[in-house]
């Protein structure tokens, strides 16, 4: 892997913990809310985990 190809999955590393933790937070704040929509909630959870799968990949991506 070259050089630029790691820098550029460090990048994207970066971004993804970035958006993760946002949705981590949003779904906590959903969730501190007595009123919130189950279906919005189920969604960022879902989302939330899609972007963990597409960061742990990348992180052994990275390690090879």
């Amino acid at each position: 892997m070259t050089e630029a190809e790691v820098e550029s999955l460090h990048q994207r590393i970066n971004a993804l913990r970035a958006e993760h933790r946002q949705l981590d937070s949003l779904v906590n704040r959903l969730c501190a809310t007595q009123v919130y929509n189950d279906q919005r909630l189920q969604e960022l959870k879902l989302r939330r985990l899609r972007v963990k799968d597409r960061l742990a990949a990348l992180e052994r991506k990275l390690k090879q």
